[in-house]
């Protein structure tokens, strides 16, 4: 168990140090009250004769009679299929229970300020401003005649609806001066008329556009300072040490399904200085690979575990005191699969938890006899599984996927340990 918790302490994820750190020295300390301070205690107890149900004392052979190889087949089956039904995935989303109110008022903030609270945007950094400008001008261009390929279409992928941009506010540097010369010759005599009849001139028109044109461009920062820029304010995230002016694009995809981040991550060009950033699917993507990486450790407690045990007990009692905590998590995998469960980080961390091999190391060394051993177990996993069957009725769901997956393993452990083992 301890081999256990010290590589779990190899992720890379704090809270799962932090987990296996505490699990580790608490059970240090329960083994070192156990060894040296019970005994203290019970120097003066008697015990007392009880009597122990029938079922504890009865005798299982030690092969599988004709019957329950039906019954083993069978669950083998059920295994594999839940195995198959399993969905192997993180969401962050999945972490907390959100209260509908507070969704449905993220919704309508997103929907009023075109802020998305997910996160989601293409981060572009310029030399200046002018140049985030026209780069910010560009990528929108792009985006607005971007259209999914054929081969996502049909799948995940939402078209952009709404784009939301700095370009939009302010034009850039040549864009303005060709709008003023746009200006100046396709203005009509007829559409000066209101303007003289109020006793403007045309001279005096084309005079202003002439020192609109010769005046120097409005800053970014200071046209976002106005009233009517505060909508876009948030899209400028300023001026970095480097002399980098840095700058977002939000966009918005139309419903229903997620969208398929491989391909909008294709857009960015980050040897342009344009990258997309998806804080919840980098989020997800780094779980992915601690409940990856938190997998191969526990099997690699396993040889390690195996290794030290074969020097005490020999090649055939190893293999069965692991056979059956190894088994446990197996079969608790399929039954979070029937139950439709995924099997984020959380779920993963329960059942690196579910070890067993405790439970199978008492049968396999005490010498009391197998109605008492297997009381000690069942105390022992039921009070297990009282803490942590507690846990599994969290509104949290990741708290709820972790208990959960403990009390399984413990509960299939005991089962295999009970029937197998005396």
């Amino acid at each position: 168990t301890l081999l256990g918790y010290g590589l779990l302490g190899f992720t890379t994820l704090l809270v799962l140090k932090q987990t296996a750190l505490f699990s580790a020295v608490s059970l240090i300390g329960a083994m070192l009250s156990t060894l040296l301070l019970l005994p203290c205690l019970f120097r003066h107890y008697k015990g007392q004769n009880r009597s122990v149900p029938v079922y504890f004392t009865r005798h299982y052979p030690a092969g599988l009679r004709p019957f329950e190889w039906g019954g083993v087949a069978v669950m083998a089956i059920l295994t594999i299929m839940g195995i198959m039904k399993s969905q192997w995935q993180d969401d962050i989303h999945q972490w907390v229970a959100m209260p509908p109110t507070l969704l449905t008022e993220a919704k309508q903030i997103a929907d009023l300020t075109g802020f998305d609270l997910g996160a989601r945007a293409f981060l572009l950094m310029a030399e200046s401003e002018q140049a985030l400008l026209e780069k910010d001008d560009y990528f929108v261009k792009k985006l607005q005649h971007y259209s999914p390929s054929e081969s996502q279409s049909n799948i995940s992928l939402k078209p952009i609806v709404e784009i939301q941009s700095l370009s939009q506010w302010l034009m850039t540097e040549t864009q303005r001066q060709q709008f003023l010369t746009t200006l100046k010759t396709t203005l009509k005599p007829t559409a000066l008329e209101p303007l003289k009849s109020l006793g403007i001139s045309s001279e005096k028109i084309f005079h202003a556009i002439d020192e609109l044109k010769a005046r120097p461009p409005v800053g970014l920062e200071q046209a976002l300072n106005t009233t009517l820029g505060q909508r876009y304010k948030n899209l400028y995230l300023g001026r970095l040490d480097k002399g980098q002016y840095v700058g977002l694009i939000n966009v918005k995809f139309a419903p229903p399904g997620d969208i398929n981040d491989a391909e909008i991550s294709a857009l960015a060009e980050p040897e342009h200085g344009i990258y997309w950033l998806d804080k919840r699917a980098h989020l997800n993507r780094l779980f992915q690979q601690t409940r990856d990486q938190a997998g191969w450790l526990k099997l690699l407690s396993f040889v390690l575990a195996g290794g030290l045990l074969f020097g005490y007990f020999g090649l055939r009692r190893t293999f069965t005191m692991l056979l059956i905590p190894l088994g446990a998590i197996i079969c608790t995998i399929g039954i979070l699969g029937w139950l439709g469960i995924p099997i984020s980080l959380f779920a993963m961390f329960g059942l690196l938890l579910v070890s067993g091999i405790d439970y199978t190391a008492y049968m396999q060394t005490t010498t009391e006899p197998v109605a008492h051993k297997r009381v000690a177990i069942l105390l022992a996993g039921t009070t297990t599984l009282i803490s942590f069957l507690l846990l599994s009725i969290s509104s949290t769901p990741a708290v709820a996927a972790f208990g959960l997956s403990v009390s399984l393993g413990v509960a299939v452990s005991l089962v295999l340990t009970w029937r197998f083992l005396r």
